[in-house]
């Protein structure tokens, strides 16, 4: 019996391989990159204070979320209306302009990748693999009583 699973165990990992090459297809890794906007595409997220100017991808717009995090109201995080998204761990300088969006100033790697073809698609395959729900409350006290900021 345990030739029969060790003689199988290649073909296995094999499968599983390819299997997990073609899950991360529509994903790539990197650090400084350029990236083409599609036709019509625009792109929300990064710096909440700036969303007056959102979607980016109509005027040019540099922002570095390391050296100005806009009072804590930043994340490295931009989805876009072509179901297209870009996310990294750490913060990274975005610069929209000639049709195309620049990332650069990383030390860390940056996702970009696609899901589906709408703003919400891109949100939901990004929350699901970078910052997914834990389906626990919080404190109710959060609810319970006044919140002074």
């Amino acid at each position: 019996m345990r030739n029969k699973v060790c003689n199988k165990f290649p073909a296995l990992l094999f499968v599983l391989l390819i299997a997990f090459f073609e899950m991360e297809s529509q994903a790539s890794q990197t650090k400084d990159s350029t990236l083409i906007l599609l036709p019509g595409e625009g792109w929300w997220g990064g710096v909440v204070n700036e969303g007056h100017k959102m979607p980016f991808g109509k005027n040019d717009i540099l922002f570095d979320l390391y050296g100005d995090g806009d009072g804590n109201q930043s994340v490295p995080f931009l989805i876009s209306n072509k179901g297209r998204y870009i996310w990294s761990e750490q913060p990274f300088r975005f610069n929209f302009k000639n049709n195309s969006i620049v990332i650069d100033k990383t030390n860390d790697v940056v996702v970009f990748g696609k899901s589906g073809n709408t703003l919400k698609e891109a949100y939901t395959d990004a929350s699901h693999k970078f910052f997914p729900s834990v389906n626990i409350w919080p404190d109710s006290l959060l609810v319970k009583a006044p919140q002074y900021n």
